[in-house]
């Protein structure tokens, strides 16, 4: 596991971005036997809970951010802190069941103008087994003025903290994979889906050229030899972009071994650092078969891009001998997609392999 991982609540529940200034930080860094948690937020000023500071049941009515920890079979720890020295602890076993609270920890806050900060150490052994994915929230404000914001935003009817499937890996809050730092990357997805006036089923059209720009940047920061390698492919989640979702993948592939034919059920960009690319599209005749559309190699520095409406049905293969890398962007989480039995073309769900910044050179 990285030895620190930030988060960054920039947007409304529902994927509204906020303003800078609005904007709240947490930055965990992990020692030998607690989570070192530092937070910085605005200070909306609500009334403080009544009772004195320290562990505090149902602070979530109160000014507060959230931070939340999960583990494997949706077990999860939720942390809340308040700018008044108010805090709870939670240990949930599936969605909202909760099976202990109140548990004491350290925790101090400070008021400073209109932000706060606070720092709180919380015993390593707290946290569910098999720690693979974080989300964190911040609810301030009065009565209409109330307002629910999110790390990494579920979207939906409501506001809905406990939307696990939201939760980011924690790999894709390490400040490094591979050897470079893709803050600027992600950053740049939300702005250019901002700019497209929000997400949709093509790509922001401005994407494919900031990818491009990146291109070069990857290949003279990028560690190769710390980037593993698949039986066809090894992909690294390198993030999620924290307004809209969007997902940031590094590849590596190995020479001469094929993908299956597989959709993405987005949109999608993909940009070759090094080596060359060779894509084959599928399209669908009169009877529903399945046939090669077209060919064509992607070679390092070039980009291609793909809408999710028609589907895109594609396999790609390594053309050279030279280990090549690439760089996805996809216009949701990418976990799973569906692949095509090459004969009949029947498809079936198919969840691939993803590597975490551990296993990326983090």
């Amino acid at each position: 596991m990285s030895r620190s991982h930030r988060l960054d609540i920039a947007a409304t529940w529902d994927r509204r971005p906020l303003s800078a200034d609005a904007h709240s930080h947490l930055v965990l860094r992990w020692e030998a036997t607690t989570l070192l948690l530092q937070i910085e937020a605005p200070f909306a000023g609500d009334p403080a809970p009544t009772q004195p500071a320290g562990s505090t049941p149902r602070l979530w009515e109160h000014e507060v951010v959230e931070l939340m920890l999960l583990g494997a079979d949706a077990r999860y720890l939720e942390l809340e802190f308040g700018p008044h020295g108010h805090y709870l602890a939670l240990r949930l076993d599936g969605v909202r069941t909760i099976v202990e609270e109140g548990m004491a920890l350290d925790f101090h806050a400070e008021i400073e103008g209109d932000r706060w900060r606070g720092e709180a150490r919380v015993p390593r052994a707290w946290l569910p087994d098999d720690l693979r994915a974080a989300n964190a929230f911040r609810i301030a404000g009065t009565g209409a003025d109330r307002s629910y914001q999110a790390a990494f935003p579920a979207g939906g009817d409501a506001p809905d903290f406990h939307r696990l499937e939201a939760f980011a890996p924690l790999s894709t809050l390490a400040p490094e994979v591979c050897g470079v730092d893709w803050r600027g990357l992600l950053d740049a997805i939300d702005r250019a889906i901002d700019d497209a006036n929000g997400p949709s089923t093509a790509p922001p059209t401005d994407l494919p050229a900031g990818l491009a720009a990146w291109l070069d940047q990857a290949r003279q920061r990028l560690d190769f030899d710390r980037l593993p390698r698949g039986e066809s492919y090894a992909r690294c989640l390198v993030g999620h972009s924290p307004r809209h979702g969007a997902s940031l993948f590094v590849m590596g592939w190995t020479p001469g071994v094929p993908t299956p034919i597989h959709d993405h059920g987005s949109w999608g960009i993909v940009g070759v650092v090094r080596g060359t690319l060779q894509e084959e599209r599928f399209d669908a005749d009169a009877d529903g078969t399945f046939v090669g559309a077209a060919r064509r190699p992607l070679r390092a520095g070039e980009v291609a891009a793909f809408a999710s409406k028609p589907t895109a049905i594609h396999r790609v293969v390594a053309a050279d001998h030279e280990n090549p890398v690439s760089i996805h962007v996809y216009g949701d989480a990418a976990a799973s997609f569906h692949i095509y039995d090459p004969d009949t073309f029947t498809a079936e769900l198919y969840i691939p392999e993803t590597l975490d910044a551990e296993h990326c050179g983090s």
